[in-house]
């Protein structure tokens, strides 16, 4: 994991092996220390928030006293609407489904490619 700065404060993804990789946001906002992650996790402060703040702190990373986490920012209903219905199905069909895409587009595969890293 690489902690990166974002929205004044960090972001990073975990990747497990054999398990579904999770993004995970901390940062300092209005409200106090907020994370966010894609994980099940029932609590705000999942392990990856914690794994990530702490890696954070290592690095010597500054930290804004004004953040914005990632569902703060607007984003376009349509794509809203659309990441919904992505999100409602199940994950190796919609890998299968964007990797059909990308084997057909260029600009689709590269994208992919970059995302993966």
């Amino acid at each position: 994991m690489v902690p990166r700065p974002a929205g004044g404060g960090v972001s990073g993804e975990f990747r497990e092996t054999g398990q579904p990789s999770f993004e995970v946001w901390v940062g300092i906002t209005a409200d106090g220390f907020t994370a966010e992650c894609d994980c099940a996790a029932a609590e705000e402060l999942c392990v990856h928030a914690v794994a990530l703040t702490a890696t954070a702190l290592d690095d010597g990373f500054t930290w804004s006293s004004a953040a914005t986490p990632p569902s703060a920012l607007a984003v376009d209903p349509r794509v809203a609407e659309l990441a919904e219905v992505a999100g409602s199905i199940p994950a190796r069909r919609l890998a299968l489904l964007v990797a059909e895409w990308a084997a057909t587009d260029r600009v689709w595969e590269n994208r992919l490619r970059a995302q993966a890293g």
